[in-house]
């Protein structure tokens, strides 16, 4: 099966990039005996994320429980590469949206593994349980916010944006990160429509579905595949 190397700087820069409100970042670095970061981590090539940083070792074949967390935003930011109206259009998105766009993740999310056979939700930590996080980390975006407008536009979009994101999939007996994914999603629509709330939030919405279905999808495979050490 395919896999790369990842280089020790690399992943400890990822780790400490998406600290948990659990503080469980840190021991995760710490390696199996005789062990280097480069060798007990891998990229697994086979997922549908642009980088997948796995724990050779781990069989998540073991893991038979998962505990969603809700999506931190805490350091969401605006990108510096969108213009500078632009930038100033979003400057309170984190404050003023990103709340009920917190709530209809945590709707999809738990909604999608309700149907999982083999990752049951649960808010009860211990072995055979999975911790995940989704954390938003910078926003360029591609259309204006408008806090004026109703079901009325007066453009047309067909993408709101890109949304850089990091997952971290925490061990709960352990507190070990035993894997961590970073891309970004495009919040765009399946066709062009009117530049309104709705239009926002249905690409919000179709977004979300789209990254949890995956993620969950991966999630299966990589079970099945586990563990990726030769």
């Amino acid at each position: 099966m395919g896999t790369s190397r990842i280089t020790a700087k690399k992943f400890a820069t990822l780790c400490i990039s998406s600290l948990l409100t659990l503080a469980v970042c840190a021991p995760t670095i710490a390696t199996a005996k005789d062990k280097t970061v480069e060798e007990q981590y891998t990229v697994w090539k086979h997922g549908n994320f642009h980088r997948f940083v796995v724990d050779k070792a781990i069989d998540f074949k073991t893991y038979n429980k998962i505990i969603l967390f809700p999506l931190n935003y805490s350091e969401l930011t605006i990108s510096p590469k969108a213009k500078t109206r632009m930038q100033r259009n979003w400057e309170d998105f984190a404050e003023k949206d990103m709340p009920s766009l917190t709530e209809k993740f945590a709707e999809l999310a738990n909604r999608e593994f309700s149907k999982s056979k083999q990752f049951t939700p649960t808010s009860t930590g211990g072995k055979g349980v999975l911790v995940v996080e989704f954390k938003a980390l910078e926003m360029l975006p591609r259309a204006y916010r408008d806090s004026s407008l109703g079901s009325v536009g007066s453009e047309t979009i067909e993408t709101v944006g890109t949304l850089h994101y990091q997952v971290a999939l925490i061990d709960s007996a352990t507190r070990k990160m035993v894997a961590m994914i970073e891309d970004d999603l495009p919040i765009n629509l399946s066709k062009k429509r009117e530049n309104n709330r709705y239009a926002h939030n249905r690409a919000w919405h179709r977004s979300f579905e789209y990254i949890i279905e995956t993620f969950h999808e991966n999630l299966v495979e990589l079970a099945k595949v586990s563990p990726l050490k030769k």
